[in-house]
């Protein structure tokens, strides 16, 4: 009996990730909550063998908002380091630059929920920190100058 070589494995062998047929049921037990729910409250899973994860979205749903209330700042910088490439040091030097003022309005933007990154939509690249008033403007103009321009002028015509 050979023990190894090449046609032996220590290995498992694979888990075929193909749904479960074998009990075909239209519900399953939320291993969080503990209740009896329909297949479709739960979301998709490749690792599982039936397909689905196994904890409910309503379950999924508090443990991700738990973690997040838990660790804000965490989970901001990993989103700008994901959407951005923005290091937290990076983040960190634009607010000192810009004395954590808004680049369009100079307001002070606080400490958490009123810094954007403002980005250019077609290539990407970081432009600025905006507060939310100024960063929902540009969003709702489509970053088009010559749109911008025409609201500045609508208001100077009518203003009183």
């Amino acid at each position: 009996m050979k023990l190894f070589g090449p046609n032996t494995s220590n290995r498992r062998p694979k888990r075929s990730r193909a749904i479960l047929a074998l009990f075909p049921s239209d519900t399953r037990q939320c291993s969080g909550c503990g209740r009896e729910l329909a297949a479709s409250a739960f979301t998709r899973c490749q690792k599982n063998k039936d397909g689905l994860h196994s904890h409910c979205r309503e379950c999924r749903s508090a443990t991700k908002k738990a973690a997040y209330e838990s660790r804000p700042a965490e989970f901001a910088a990993k989103h700008r380091k994901q959407t951005y490439g923005l290091e937290p040091a990076a983040f960190a030097a634009m607010v000192e630059r810009q004395q954590n003022c808004c680049a369009i309005c100079g307001e002070e933007m606080g400490e958490s929920y009123n810094r954007h990154v403002d980005h250019d939509h077609e290539t990407g690249a970081v432009r600025e920190l905006l507060c939310s008033n100024c960063n929902r403007a540009l969003g709702c103009a489509h970053d088009k100058p010559q749109l911008l321009r025409a609201m500045a002028d609508y208001l100077e015509r009518h203003k009183p």
